[in-house]
């Protein structure tokens, strides 16, 4: 099976980061927020956090809590554990992106990738509609839900 890298992502969960490029997956994700039996299922014994999967799980203590170098240097002075980690943060913070923000004044924001731009003009610019409770106009279904959150509704 042949894949391919692509930023155009079309799913995005309402309550945290999470985005993804498949429906099924988004799913599957947005049903781990709902079921509680599936947050406890992998506790952390150092910090108490739970994972969805012992992967996670692993991932996060070899992270957080496992005395392993950090061997993966930036310019910058930071060190990271994993390749990964770095190129990310290399892409994220030192990156000056090649998509701006037309919407802004100036043109002042720029993305380091058109998915980020797209989202933030989701979550920025599009129309303002109502939260149905108070009446505040929110722009953005993702802010929207964090808002709806505030009122003791998480609905999804």
């Amino acid at each position: 099976m042949l894949r391919f890298h692509s930023d155009d992502y079309k799913y995005f969960c309402d309550l945290c980061p999470r985005k993804s490029k498949q429906l099924k997956e988004m799913r599957r994700h947005i049903y781990s927020h709902i079921q509680k039996e599936f947050r406890d299922k992998f506790p952390c014994e150092s910090c108490g956090l739970t994972f969805t999967a012992r992967r996670r799980l692993e991932m996060h203590v070899f992270m957080n809590h496992a005395d392993h170098p950090r061997i993966f240097n930036c310019d910058c002075g930071k060190a990271f554990k994993t390749r990964g980690h770095l190129t990310h943060h290399i892409k994220e913070m030192h990156n000056l992106g090649s998509f701006p923000c037309e919407e802004c004044e100036n043109q002042s924001r720029i993305f380091p990738t058109k998915s980020k731009l797209d989202r933030h003009l989701r979550e920025f610019h599009a129309e303002k509609k109502p939260c149905d409770i108070c009446g505040k106009m929110i722009s953005g279904a993702r802010t929207m839900a964090k808002h709806r959150i505030g009122h003791g509704s998480p609905e999804f």
